[in-house]
């Protein structure tokens, strides 16, 4: 007799007696097996980490991009307000002597210099308070007389200045009243004055139109001036004289520094001579005891220097300079220094003036609102991250407690306890497996029992 060895299922079975343990082959132990609550944790918080972070970045980066077009359309605005108060502020001389062309051409004023008017004094007189800008209405004759309406400060009385043959040529002040009646005489200058000599008169002898002057320096230290000059012809269209009328600069500089910017605003000649600036600044230094105008590149504030220099250095000649340049310039010389955002606009008005108006916003002024932002951004992005983080831990730990439990459960029913059931989760695909798995157990307990 002879026996046959039992297969591998026949082996099998005879090792599951009923009533005896499963004898259970190890565990294969592997490397690759991770955690579940690793596998639920971490490749979230690393997902949403770079999403947070990457849309910190997008978002900085755009704001960048928003915050250059937004001082550009800042500069524009600024530049819009500056010429038009500009061509304002300078159309009122202009004006004023049209109406004095028209007035010496009907006959409304004299141009007889040489004796007394009352209607010519009180029409001048009306012109001075109707324009509370000017500082001189001057009409000096083609025979050498002149008559000048003077407004010694911006409240104070008018004064009539009176030059002819009559007082040999010196001028003769008289204090005035309301309605441009010539009261006490005030004082006397010498030496004698001739229009005709005088460079307002001349410029518009030569050209024959409205013409600007000259800027030229007052006697009181930080004031500055410029003359409208316009030729007068009576009904023969003969010559009979010129009108000049002296504007001061210093209202452009209270209008500037009025501008909310965050930068600086300042007008200078294509000569590079400084006019007018937002900090106020004199545009007249002293030289050797002596008034000078002051260039822009010499100024003694450091931005209004620096962008005259950066300037200079892209364009060499401000004559090449014949329409609006926009650009970033950074000073090499001072190491970190910001940068600044630079706009230059050229600006005429009629004959003989010609400007730019130049607007510097430094980056710094601009980014710190960015920065502001972006702070308030980053502690956005990390709260988010943070309160995220929490609930993905809390909703994996849903997960991954009922699912390591049964795990347990699992492993002590192949070692013969069947005794354990396991509480139901609230997820409704868990709480079916574990339903299933208690009334396994029960079942399977029942059977070997």
């Amino acid at each position: 007799m002879f026996f046959r060895q039992p297969n591998q299922r026949e082996e099998s079975d005879l090792n599951n007696i009923p009533g005896e343990p499963p004898i259970l082959n190890p565990l294969p132990k592997s490397p690759r097996r991770l955690s579940l609550r690793w596998m639920l944790t971490v490749p979230f918080i690393l997902q949403v980490t770079f999403i947070v972070g990457w849309v910190g970045y997008v978002t900085h980066r755009n704001g960048q991009q928003s915050i250059e077009n937004l001082t550009q359309q800042l500069i524009q605005s600024v530049s819009s307000q500056v010429e038009q108060k500009l061509d304002t502020y300078l159309d009122a001389p202009i004006l004023a002597n049209h109406y004095h062309r028209d007035a010496v051409r009907q006959g409304i004023v004299s141009m007889d210099l040489s004796k007394r008017d009352s209607q010519r004094e009180q029409y001048l007189w009306k012109q001075m308070r109707l324009f509370p800008s000017f500082t001189w209405i001057n009409l000096g004759s083609a025979k050498g007389d002149a008559i000048g309406v003077w407004r010694p400060e911006k409240e104070a009385a008018l004064q009539v200045s009176i030059s002819n043959a009559s007082t040999q040529y010196l001028g003769n002040y008289y204090a005035t009243e309301t309605p441009g009646v010539l009261t006490k005489p005030l004082k006397i200058e010498s030496p004698p004055y001739d229009p005709r000599i005088r460079p307002w008169y001349k410029a518009a002898i030569e050209a024959q139109d409205t013409v600007w002057s000259p800027i030229y320096l007052g006697f009181t230290p930080g004031t500055i001036f410029i003359a409208s000059n316009q030729p007068l012809y009576d009904t023969n269209n003969q010559l009979v004289g010129v009108s000049g009328i002296d504007l001061s600069l210093l209202e452009i500089q209270t209008f500037l520094s009025q501008i909310d910017v965050p930068g600086q605003i300042f007008i200078m000649e294509r000569s590079g001579l400084l006019i007018s600036s937002s900090n106020r600044e004199q545009p007249s230094q002293m030289v050797n005891g002596k008034s000078e105008r002051l260039r822009a590149i010499d100024s003694k504030t450091p931005i209004i220097r620096d962008t005259t220099r950066s300037i200079l250095s892209k364009v060499q000649n401000f004559d090449r300079l014949q329409k609006t340049k926009s650009f970033y310039f950074q000073d090499q010389r001072s190491g970190k220094s910001p940068g600044k955002f630079v706009s230059i606009v050229p600006f005429s008005h009629g004959k003989g003036l010609e400007w730019f108006i130049v607007i510097v916003v430094p980056e710094s002024e601009v980014m710190a609102k960015v920065e502001a932002g972006n702070q308030s951004t980053v502690a956005f992005c990390l709260v988010a991250l943070l309160v995220v983080i929490f609930l993905n831990m809390l909703i994996s730990n849903q997960l991954a407690d009922p699912i390591l439990r049964l795990s347990q459960a699992s492993k002590d029913m192949t070692e013969g306890n069947f005794q354990r059931r396991l509480r139901m989760p609230r997820i409704l695909e868990l709480s079916n497996l574990i339903f299933y798995f208690n009334q396994m157990s029960e079942e399977i307990q029942t059977s070997r029992q």
